[in-house]
């Protein structure tokens, strides 16, 4: 071959592989992508549950506790996206998916186990667009669904919407007594306690003689209210609480410790009993300079 069909080969070569770079995608795909890589993770509405209460609304409006988990489904073979979804102990298959006829949706299906296989629920069926920060659909039946990088809403059509919050996972100890300060005194440890910072709750007994039953809690408190006469804006706080089940089947809170909400780690020492919580764990921790 000569040098000038060598050249023109070449050339030819490059021009395919530049036109198949310029192969864009519908906006439907490109958002697809971003959902599947937001959606995954557990989802708990702990805030609205409580402040429903607080707020003493009458039972049948308040929403009882709520937790979503969800994660890609690795055995799926089918087109799209597909997501294992877990609720009250039930689980579905959520499958995202585009359509040529439809550029600029996402169409959502979910599929409920039929023995050995899975079958979709029509009335389900979802077609999700993106809106500015989040992604939203509705059902033919009038319920709905809005996920954001925090949030995700669950409207059934019927009443105010499932207010669910992203999670985060923290590693955990509790130190009996809470020594501190340097001082050498003996303790127990009880490690590898694993809390959300959306309700997360861990009990334990401690290996005394007194073998008391102690609790922990962890949540990033979101306020659903004003609650200073003045109305002075309150302001959300990661919050780790410590209570104990008392002899008598009663609860006592004896305490708990607050920082800002976005905090990766909160400890609270109240000298007979130490806690420390962290997303990274102590054995991953690194120099600081």
């Amino acid at each position: 071959m000569t040098t000038r069909a060598i050249a023109a080969a070449v050339l030819a070569l490059l021009a395919c592989q530049l036109h198949a770079q310029g192969m864009d995608s519908t906006p439907a795909e490109r958002q697809l992508r971003i959902l599947a890589e937001m959606l995954p993770g557990h989802y708990s509405n702990a805030n609205q549950a409580y402040f429903d209460v607080r707020r003493q609304l009458p039972e049948t409006a308040r929403h009882g506790m709520l937790e979503i988990s969800i994660a890609a489904a690795t055995d799926y073979t089918g087109n799209g996206r597909a997501f294992n979804w877990r609720e009250r102990g039930q689980e579905a298959q959520l499958v995202l998916s585009t359509s040529a006829d439809d550029p600029t949706g996402i169409r959502a299906e979910f599929a409920l186990r039929d023995g050995t296989s899975w079958r979709i629920d029509p009335a389900r069926t979802l077609r999700i667009v993106r809106t500015a920060g989040s992604f939203s659909g509705k059902t033919a039946s009038g319920g709905g669904i809005q996920i954001s990088a925090r949030e995700l809403w669950l409207d059934g059509g019927n009443g105010d919407p499932y207010w669910l919050e992203r999670s985060r996972g923290f590693h955990c100890y509790a130190d009996v007594p809470g020594v501190g300060g340097g001082r050498d005194i003996p303790f127990q440890r009880y490690d590898d306690i694993r809390l959300h910072d959306q309700g997360g709750e861990y009990w334990f007994t401690t290996r005394d003689a007194d073998q008391r039953q102690l609790g922990l809690r962890l949540t990033r408190v979101n306020w659903h209210v004003l609650n200073e006469a003045n109305g002075n804006f309150n302001r959300n706080s990661l919050v780790l609480y410590l209570s104990e089940r008392m002899a008598d089947g009663s609860t006592k809170e004896h305490g708990y410790a607050f920082t800002d909400p976005d905090a990766d780690r909160i400890g609270l020492n109240l000298k007979w009993m130490l806690a420390n919580c962290a997303i990274t764990p102590r054995q991953l921790a690194r120099p600081e300079m």
